[in-house]
């Protein structure tokens, strides 16, 4: 039996680079890496009797698989932590020596760098990423050059050209996220032209029409129940094992709070005692709750690596 199980870390898949012989025992199971963006282990029922956030999911991962309490993330940064969770490296061995980069810097990644997901994929792994990239990206622009950040000029963007840089140059088959601004990108295209919203404060927004905030993980999650299922499918026909890696990056719980009321059914808006963003954590929860309920759909659910951990720790309690 494969069981899941809960660790905020972002070095968690060190075990996979450190041990990977015994990954490969037959059946090899699927795996889910799911990371949320600035949750504490607080935030979760499991880790904290007393939180005020219901995490009925997150809490079945650690009732019925393992729960990790001396754990440590490589940075309390988002991109450097993404960048150990992919790479297996410190961000710092590389040029990132502090901070984050840029929506549009260029790649963190080294070109030819190995992550977990092209492992995987050479070894006949299906590999999909969802959500957060935050490790650069080359978006073009009109002259042919690319974005250097955020404040280039938007009109300047061949918003129709192929991203390079991105996932899917990293062993990743499929990507659905996003990346920089207000527009869902699959695999290494954006999905429509965007246009000028508003510009509070001298920082314009942009946005493609028809961009609904609240609900972009609800589509991101709809179509990694669609590739779960697809993967599924295509064994059953073919009378084949092939596995799948899928790596999803939610922006929960982490600001500006985008919340829907609720997630096929499952009510998200309202529901924690700890205001928008304990209703953020929900969010996540119910997200991983819905992939959990398609695993035990399509009778996978033995054969599936759960893994859920956070990028680093939570907000300070002034900005809640």
């Amino acid at each position: 039996m494969i069981k899941p199980s809960l660790l905020m870390s972002s070095l968690v898949l060190s075990c996979l680079y450190n041990g990977q012989s015994t990954l490969w025992a037959t059946p090899r199971p699927n795996i889910i890496f799911m990371m949320a963006d600035d949750m504490g282990y607080g935030d979760v029922g499991a880790y904290n009797t007393d939180s005020k956030i219901p995490t009925p999911n997150m809490d079945r991962l650690a009732q019925e698989g393992m729960r990790f309490t001396d754990a440590h993330a490589p940075a309390a940064l988002c991109t450097p932590s993404r960048y150990g969770v992919l790479t297996g490296r410190y961000a710092w061995r590389g040029r990132l020596k502090s901070g984050t980069v840029d929506e549009f810097a260029k790649p963190l990644i080294e070109p030819g760098r190995i992550t977990i997901a092209s492992m995987l994929r050479d070894q006949d792994y299906a590999t999909a990423a969802y959500g957060k990239w935050h490790l650069g990206v080359n978006v073009p622009k009109l002259d042919g050059n690319y974005f250097l950040r955020p404040g280039d000029s938007w009109t300047e963007g061949d918003w129709s050209s192929q991203i390079s840089g991105g996932p899917i140059e990293y062993g990743f088959d499929h990507y659905f996220g996003k990346l920089g601004i207000r527009a869902h990108v699959i695999d290494d295209r954006y999905q429509g032209t965007p246009e000028l919203r508003s510009c509070p404060d001298l920082h314009c927004i942009y946005q493609v029409p028809g961009w609904d905030k609240n609900q972009k993980e609800t589509a991101w999650l709809d179509d990694a129940m669609a590739f779960m299922a697809a993967q599924h499918n295509k064994n059953q026909a073919t009378d084949s094992d092939q596995p799948f890696f899928m790596y999803f990056a939610s922006n929960q719980p982490h600001t500006p709070y985008t919340i829907p009321d609720q997630i096929h059914g499952v009510p998200v808006a309202g529901v924690s005692d700890a205001g928008p963003r304990g209703d953020e954590v929900v969010h996540f929860d119910v997200l991983l709750g819905h992939l959990l309920n398609k695993l035990d759909e399509l009778d996978i659910a033995e054969q599936t690596l759960v893994i859920v951990t956070s990028d680093n720790g939570p907000l300070l309690a002034g900005d809640v």
